[in-house]
C-alpha cells in the first residue's frame, strides 16, 4: 500500500526541526480493537473481564551495525525536462510516472516525459494500484483523476478551500483521500466522483493519509498551536478510532500491507502503529534536539521502511527491528521525494536531478541480530470506577484485602470498591475526610490511615475504621510554611514523609505526629516525592530542576540528580534504590538515573504533556506513569523499553499505583474515574 509524500516548505521545517523528542499518546476514544475489552461499570451490570486480550509488541532493539547487502543500483526515469520536483508517484512495472514539479505536471509513459497541459500548480500526486490512473492535487484545492494513457480528466472535484497537501488511494483502487491545509480529510468513489466521508480538524494542516486496511484511515496533522495530531477514522462507518496528540507536527505517513502506519514527525522521530490493537513501538528516535525532520515515508518488500529527512538524506530501515540498512544520498545530493510502488522500484528525485529508479536488495529482519525477546506480558481490563468528579490524590490496593482498592480524592472523600465484585453494580464505600479540600493525600498500606493536605500547609492524619464507615483525626502536623504537594507512608507504618512548596521534606513519626528529620537541600518548591523503605531510601524532585535521594535514617542527600533545565514534576525510586526516575513539567520527558553513578541511562519519549503520575512495581522491573495526555503507559525501565500502552479514558492522569503482589494496576484521573487492570507475565 503506497501514500504519497511531500516535503515540507523549508521554513516551516526547519521551525519545527528544532522541537523537543516527539511522545505519541493514545488518549481517550474508541481504542482500536476495543472490542477486545470489557469496560465494567460499578453503577451498572457488565460483563465480565475477557481472558484473551493481545500482547503488546515488544520495543525493537536497533542493531549498531546491519548486514551487508548488496550496494542499492540507481538509473534514471527518462531524460528529465528539469524543474524540482514536489511529488511523484509511480507504477510498480516502472513504465508509468507522475510527477508534480514547479508550475508544471510530467507523466512519464512509453520513455518518455510528457507536460500535461492546463496543471500550473501541481502539489502532490498518487497513482491508482492498477496503474490506469493517478490522482493530482493542486494548489487551489481542486484534485483531479487522469487517465494514465491519455493525461485526460476523468474526476474532478474540488474538496478544499486551500491547497491540496496529500492524496491516496485505497488498496483497492476504487475510492481515494485527499487532506487539505484547510484541515480537511475528504473520501470519494471514483467511479461516481461522490463525497462518502468528511473529516476535519480547526486550527490544523493536513500532512499525511494512509489506508490502513479494512477501510480504516489515518490522517496526520501539523497544528496551528504546535505539536501534531494523528487520527484514525474507519470510512465506513463515519466512527473516529482513536486520537494521539503528539509533541511534534506530523509530516508524513505511510501504511504497510500488515497494517501497520508508520508516522514521520518534524523532530526526526519515526513510529510505527498497529491499527488493529494501537500498539506503539518506536522505530528511530532523535538522538539530539534539532535532529532533521521527516519529510517522506514508503514501505518496501521485507518490511523495508524509507525514510526521507529534511537535509535530503534518504535511509532504509528494517521495519520489525529497527536496524538500518543503508544509507542513499546526502547534503551533496539531496532527494526531495520519494515513493515505492508495491513490488516495484523505490522511486526517489532530487535537486536538480530528475527522477531515479533504486533497486534495492532488502534484508529480512531474520538476517539481523534478533532483539531481547519481552517477556510475556499482558493486561486484563479496564475495569472503570466511579470516584466522584473530584481529582484522584492517592490509590492505594489494600496489603491485608487485595482486591481492595481506596481511592482519595481532592474534595476530601474517600472511596473503597471490591474488585472481585465490581460486575455487581455494587457502589463504592465512601466517607468524607476531616479537614476539607486537599492539596495531598497518601493512604496506609491496609487503608486504615489517610493523610490529607490543607492549602494552609497543615496536614491531618486520621484514622478510618469498619471499612470506612467513619473517621476521626489522630494528629495534626503543622511544621510547613507553604502547601503540602506530596505524602507517603512507610510500609510499616513507622514513619510518614512530607513535602512542600517551602522547599523542606519533613520525616514524621507516623504514630505519634514527632518531627524526626528535617531534609533541606532543594532551592524551589517540592513537587513530589517517593520511597524505597527496603534500601532505607526517599527521593523528593522540585522546580529548582533537581531530584534528590536521602538517607532516610539520617537524613542526609545521598545523591543529587539534574540540573535540568526544566522543572521536576514527579519522580520514583525503585525498590532496590538503584534506579531512580525524573519526568519534567514540560516536556513530559521521563529519564531513568543510576542513583550510584547519578547519570541517565534512559530518556523515554512517551507523553506528550507533563507527566503526572509515577510508579514502580514491587518487584521493579515494570515502571508505570501517567500523563495529562491521558496516557498510561507501562515500561521496562532498567532497559529503557516501552511494554504496553493502556486505554483509559482520556483525561489528566493524576495518581498511578500497583497492588502488594503486582498483579493488579489502578490509575485515577481528573474528574474522580479510576481505572484499574490485572497485568499477568
Amino acid at each position: 500500500m503506497r501514500a504519497t509524500h511531500r516535503l515540507l516548505p523549508a521554513a516551516t521545517a526547519l521551525l519545527i526541526a528544532g522541537m523537543l523528542a516527539a511522545a505519541l499518546v493514545l488518549t481517550a476514544c474508541d481504542l482500536p480493537g476495543a472490542g477486545q475489552y470489557t469496560v465494567i461499570d460499578l453503577t451498572a451490570q457488565a460483563a465480565a473481564l475477557p481472558t484473551d486480550t493481545p500482547e503488546p509488541s515488544p520495543t525493537p532493539q536497533r542493531t549498531a551495525t546491519p548486514t551487508p547487502v548488496p550496494s542499492p543500483q540507481s538509473a534514471p526515469i527518462g531524460e528529465w525536462p528539469g524543474g524540482a520536483v514536489l511529488a511523484l508517484s509511480g507504477t510498480p512495472d516502472g513504465e508509468r510516472l507522475a510527477v508534480a514539479a514547479a508550475q508544471t505536471l510530467y507523466l512519464y509513459r512509453d520513455r518518455t516525459w510528457i507536460e500535461v497541459e492546463g496543471q500550473t500548480s501541481p502539489q502532490v500526486v498518487d497513482f491508482a494500484p492498477n496503474g490506469a490512473s493517478f490522482l493530482v492535487g493542486d494548489s487551489t484545492g481542486t484534485v483531479q483523476v487522469l487517465d494514465a494513457l491519455t493525461a485526460g480528466p476523468l474526476v474532478r472535484v474540488q474538496p478544499h478551500r486551500e491547497a491540496v497537501r496529500v492524496l491516496s488511494f485505497n488498496p483497492a483502487g476504487a475510492r481515494f483521500a485527499s487532506g487539505g491545509a484547510d484541515g480537511v480529510v475528504a473520501v470519494y468513489e471514483v467511479a461516481t466522483a461522490e463525497e462518502t466521508s468528511r473529516f476535519s480538524e480547526a486550527g490544523a494542516e493536513v500532512t499525511g493519509v494512509a489506508w490502513a486496511g479494512g477501510g480504516l484511515l489515518a490522517a496526520g496533522f501539523q497544528l496551528d498551536a504546535g505539536g501534531g495530531l494523528l487520527v484514525m477514522w474507519d470510512t465506513i462507518t463515519e466512527a473516529e478510532r482513536f486520537r494521539l496528540p503528539l509533541r511534534a507536527a506530523v509530516t508524513t505517513l505511510a501504511a504497510g500491507e500488515d497494517g501497520r502506519v508508520a508516522v514521520g514527525l518534524a523532530d526526526g522521530t519515526i513510529a510505527l502503529w498497529d491499527a488493529e490493537t494501537g500498539y506503539l513501538r518506536f522505530l528511530v528516535t532523535p538522538l539530539e534536539a534539532g535532529a532533521p525532520g521527516i519529510t517522506g515515508l514508503a514501505f518496501g518488500p521485507e518490511h523495508t521502511l524509507a525514510a526521507l529527512t529534511e537535509d535530503g538524506a534518504l535511509r532504509l530501515w528494517q521495519a520489525d527491528d529497527g536496524s538500518l540498512q543503508t544509507l542513499l544520498g546526502g547534503p551533496d545530493a539531496p532527494t526531495t521525494a520519494i515513493d515505492w510502488p508495491q513490488g516495484g522500484p523505490l522511486l526517489a528525485a532530487g535537486e536538480g536531478v530528475g527522477p531515479l529508479a533504486w533497486t534495492i536488495y532488502p534484508v529480512s529482519a531474520a538476517a539481523f541480530s534478533a532483539p531481547q525477546a519481552t517477556p510475556p506480558f499482558s493486561v486484563l481490563g479496564p475495569v472503570e470506577l466511579n470516584g466522584g468528579f473530584a481529582r484522584i490524590l492517592a490509590l492505594r490496593f489494600n496489603v491485608d484485602l487485595p482486591d481492595r482498592l481506596t481511592a482519595g480524592a481532592a474534595n476530601d472523600r474517600l472511596y473503597t470498591w471490591s474488585l472481585d465484585e465490581a460486575d455487581t453494580g455494587s457502589p463504592p464505600l465512601s466517607v468524607r475526610g476531616v479537614g476539607g479540600e486537599n492539596t495531598a493525600l497518601a493512604l496506609s498500606p491496609s487503608a486504615v490511615f489517610a493523610a490529607g493536605a490543607l492549602p494552609d500547609g497543615t496536614v491531618n492524619v486520621f484514622s478510618v475504621s469498619d471499612g470506612l464507615v467513619a473517621s476521626s483525626i489522630a494528629f495534626t502536623l503543622t511544621d510547613h510554611s507553604g502547601p503540602v504537594n506530596a505524602i507517603a507512608f512507610w510500609p510499616d507504618m513507622s514513619q510518614l514523609v512530607t513535602a512542600s512548596d517551602d522547599g523542606m521534606a519533613i520525616i514524621w513519626d507516623a504514630g505519634s505526629g514527632t518531627r524526626l528529620r528535617v531534609l533541606e537541600g532543594h532551592t524551589g518548591p517540592i513537587t513530589s516525592l517517593d520511597i524505597a523503605p527496603n534500601a532505607g531510601l526517599l527521593i523528593t524532585g522540585s522546580i529548582d530542576g533537581t531530584a534528590i535521594v536521602w538517607d532516610a535514617g539520617t537524613g542526609q542527600p545521598v545523591a543529587t540528580l539534574g540540573g535540568l533545565d526544566v522543572f521536576v514534576e514527579r519522580v520514583a525510586v525503585a525498590p532496590a534504590g538503584d534506579l531512580a526516575v525524573t519526568a519534567d513539567g514540560i516536556t513530559g520527558l521521563i529519564r531513568v538515573w543510576d542513583v550510584q553513578t547519578r547519570t541517565v541511562l534512559h530518556t523515554l519519549p512517551g507523553h506528550a504533556e507533563g507527566v503526572g503520575a509515577l510508579a514502580f512495581s514491587p518487584d521493579g522491573s515494570t515502571l508505570a506513569s501517567g500523563g495529562r495526555d491521558g496516557a498510561v503507559i507501562l515500561w521496562d525501565a532498567r532497559a529503557g523499553e516501552l511494554r504496553a500502552r493502556l486505554p483509559v479514558s482520556g483525561l489528566e492522569v493524576s495518581s498511578v499505583t500497583f497492588s502488594a503482589d503486582g498483579v493488579r494496576l489502578a490509575a485515577g484521573l481528573s474528574n474522580g474515574l479510576v481505572t484499574a487492570w490485572e497485568i499477568s507475565r
